[in-house]
């Protein structure tokens, strides 16, 4: 297949790209980087330059693209929430989704499918109910995001596209995201327990999120996808099962004030909690290869360094 991929050199952006190439896929790659190395030998994979906003035709063969995966947006986690950070949050995923719509506009052959991701972050607090897909918006600034960005992406039905919204949830892999930020912590003895250690963590392995976009574009899933585990966890045991699998201890908890003074209103993304379930997932016969905690840090702790 001929697939458009947009952030493809973030943290999960990166494998995707390894795997859609393994799987010989021909990929173009629309970047802000001039030049992208993914460490992939005698494979060719076309980078066009872009500005997050316009997409410039003549850069590259527009003719028969299959699949358009769209992975841009500013790291929710990178910096406290100032009003200008919020600003650039929401405009780093609407305007990019804003202008792949455009691009779909113009094409005389349209994609069969966009993949659009999201975050379980739409349902917001909710840490004693289990949230399948069809579960509503929650309130605050992270549920209000994921919908104008989901809002955007389903414009793409309008030219008979179809779309299927990936709201993912903590994504864990040894070389980014929440894994990458806390091993140092951990490995010189000084992990904890974020909070009150009750709030619930739903989780993916980065090896299952990249097999599942895999999957869905093979099965020809569409609509709301929850991109969890099938098993959600306690966060207390979440941090002490991380901490076991680097054969170190994890005695402390950082009071929930402490991390509302560290980080503001981003705080809210490690104390608060949600029961996510992957029902479409399951659904359609996807087998998670990481079911459970353990077997995610089993295998992160034996390739993390």
């Amino acid at each position: 297949m001929k697939i458009l991929v947009s952030g493809a050199t973030g943290f999960i952006g990166r494998e995707l790209i390894r795997e859609l190439v393994r799987l010989r896929h021909n990929v173009i790659i629309l970047s802000r980087k001039a030049h992208i190395e993914f460490g992939i030998e005698n494979v060719f994979v076309q980078s066009v330059w872009w500005d997050g906003i316009k997409i410039d035709h003549t850069k590259f063969n527009t003719n028969n693209i299959d699949v358009i995966i769209n992975l841009s947006g500013e790291s929710i986690a990178s910096k406290r929430w100032s009003k200008k950070q919020k600003i650039k949050i929401i405009d780093s995923r609407v305007k990019s989704t804003k202008a792949l719509i455009d691009f779909i506009s113009k094409l005389e052959n349209k994609p069969k499918l966009l993949i659009n991701a999201s975050a379980i972050g739409y349902y917001g607090n909710a840490n004693d109910k289990l949230i399948f897909e069809n579960f509503p918006k929650g309130k605050g600034f992270l549920p209000d995001v994921c919908e104008q960005w989901e809002n955007e992406a389903k414009k793409a039905l309008k030219y008979n596209v179809q779309v299927a919204i990936c709201r993912f949830g903590l994504v864990l892999g040894e070389n980014g995201g929440v894994i990458r930020k806390i091993y140092p912590i951990f490995k010189n003895y000084f992990g904890a327990v974020i909070g009150s250690g009750k709030q619930t963590i739903s989780w993916i392995h980065l090896e299952d999120l990249i097999r599942a976009i895999i999957f869905i574009i093979d099965n020809n899933i569409s609509n709301i996808i929850n991109f969890v585990s099938p098993e959600p966890i306690n966060a207390e045991i979440f941090y002490k099962t991380f901490a076991n699998s680097l054969k170190r201890p994890c005695f402390f908890k950082i009071p929930s004030f402490v991390i509302k003074l560290l980080f503001g209103q981003m705080s809210q993304t490690l104390l608060e909690g949600q029961k996510v379930f992957p029902k479409v997932l399951l659904d359609n016969n996807f087998d998670f290869k990481y079911k459970n905690i353990n077997s995610a840090f089993s295998e992160i702790s034996k390739n993390i360094h």
